[in-house]
């Protein structure tokens, strides 16, 4: 057995810790049922602003270029809503999140210093803001689906892995509880698109 297991390819039990800083932006998309005025809806969402994004990641290498990497992320983002007649309200989202993706990255050939990275998975989030809940209230909690793409640059002690992650809401955030606008909105959704610098030490 210890043949066996000395013989194992080397690497493959690699892990690491990371920390990554970054920007996203969220589109908060709200279904209207106000069907007899489509382009004069009662509830819409206004333009997207940019927010920002930072946490530690954890990489696990499972086999050769495929890893597992879950984190700890924290966000802040906002968004406008408008309600007619001429009313507007800024929402704001201070997340804590937990991603829990896999990666696959290109195997290092040569002495060629970038490889390319995918990465797909799932988060959870919570919503720790107070907003306003007089005209429309959200739930808290948020589930989405990662899809990643990127790069990994060695640079002497650290690897640094910069990422454009899109997250797509799955889970309708649209908490009826009879405020003054509820009957005016189906499903609400929020989707988001990060774009982030990902270090971590080069062993």
């Amino acid at each position: 057995m210890s043949l066996i297991l000395l013989a194992q390819e080397p690497g493959n039990n690699q892990s690491a810790w990371g920390f990554a800083l970054g920007m996203e932006t969220q589109t908060l998309g709200i279904e209207s049922l106000d069907r007899h005025k489509p382009m004069e809806s009662l509830v819409s969402s206004g333009q997207n602003q940019l927010g920002m994004t930072m946490g530690i990641n954890y990489r696990k290498i499972i086999w050769r270029g495929l890893a597992f990497e879950p984190g700890l992320f924290f966000s802040y983002n906002r968004n406008k809503v408008n309600f007619s007649p001429g009313s507007q309200e800024r929402f704001q989202f201070v997340d804590i999140e937990l991603p829990l993706h896999l990666s696959v990255t290109n195997q290092k050939s040569g002495t060629f210093p970038v490889r390319g990275k995918i990465l797909f998975g799932a988060r959870t989030s919570w919503n720790f803001f107070q907003n306003p809940a007089e005209k429309l209230r959200f739930l808290p909690e948020r589930l989405g689906l990662d899809l990643g793409l990127g790069v990994a640059i060695h640079c002497d002690k650290w690897i640094i892995y910069p990422e454009v992650v899109y997250s797509h809401g799955i889970n309708n955030i649209h908490d009826f509880t009879g405020t003054e606008y509820d009957y005016f909105v189906g499903q609400a959704v929020r989707d988001k698109l990060a774009f982030r610098l990902l270090f971590e030490r080069n062993k």
